[in-house]
C-alpha cells in the first residue's frame, strides 16, 4: 500500500462517546461528519513499530494488484475496503470540519490507541 494514502482512525469508544452527544444535543443539519486520527500507512507502521520495539515488514501494493485481488473475490469487504481506498475514490472530510472539531472534543489518537490495545 502506498505510504502516501491516509487511513482514518476512529475508536468505537469515541464513535459511541459522540453519537451520545449528537442525540442528546440535536443540531440542524441531519448529515454529521465525526474523525479521529489521520495518518497515513507509513505512520501507523512507524507508530506501531515504535511500540512493540522492533521492524514491521512493509508490502507496498499497486492498484492494480489489489484491483486483481478483489476480481478473484468480489464479496471480500476487505479486498473492496483496500481497492477503494487505494484507488482515492474513499470517504474523507476535513477533520476541521468535523463536529468533534468543532465542539473541541478530543479523540483518540492512533498512538493512544496502540499503546491501549498491543
Amino acid at each position: 500500500m502506498s505510504t502516501k494514502l491516509g487511513a482514518i482512525q476512529t475508536t468505537p469508544e469515541d464513535i459511541g462517546r459522540l453519537t451520545a452527544r449528537i442525540v442528546a444535543e440535536p443540531v440542524g443539519d441531519p448529515i454529521i461528519f465525526c474523525a479521529g486520527d489521520t495518518v497515513t500507512y507509513g505512520q501507523l507502521a512507524d507508530t506501531v513499530e515504535n511500540l512493540v520495539g522492533r521492524p514491521m515488514r512493509r508490502e507496498q501494493w499497486s492498484v492494480s494488484y489489489l484491483t486483481a485481488e478483489l476480481a478473484n473475490n468480489p464479496s471480500d469487504a476487505m479486498r473492496k475496503y483496500r481497492a477503494v481506498f487505494a484507488e482515492g475514490r474513499g470517504v474523507a472530510w476535513k477533520k476541521e470540519h468535523t463536529y468533534n472539531a468543532v465542539h473541541g472534543i478530543h479523540t483518540s489518537t492512533i498512538t493512544q490507541w496502540a499503546q491501549q490495545n498491543l
